[in-house]
């Protein structure tokens, strides 16, 4: 399980929320499978249901299997994206730290 560290005490609002044109579109892609997806879920088989499923409902769950293993791929790509854009950032604003100690104000 994951765990969310905290960084110490912050100004509020001195960090800026983005987000990029891929994670405004997985979000969408997440919110209109939410709609369109009208099949049976995994979760609400029971345990005598399952071993009687009938091939089509197998077929409708290896879809939906598919789209959300999909759609986990493609939100690790956008954390993964994430990241090394929080990398980069860092090193931007450690050079422009270093650049303004070397040239102060005049």
């Amino acid at each position: 399980m994951l765990s969310r560290g905290t960084t110490g005490a912050r100004k509020p609002g001195s960090i800026k929320s983005s987000s990029s044109k891929d994670s405004l579109d997985s979000n969408s892609q997440a919110k209109e499978h939410k709609k369109s997806s009208s099949g049976p879920t995994v979760g609400t088989q029971t345990s005598e249901s399952a071993g009687k499923a009938s091939p089509s409902t197998i077929l409708q769950l290896e879809r939906e299997k598919a789209l959300l293993e999909q759609q986990v791929s493609e939100l690790v790509r956008n954390a993964e994206s994430k990241k090394a854009e929080i990398a980069t950032l860092r090193m931007e604003i450690k050079h422009l730290k270093v650049e303004h100690l070397n040239f102060p104000p005049s």
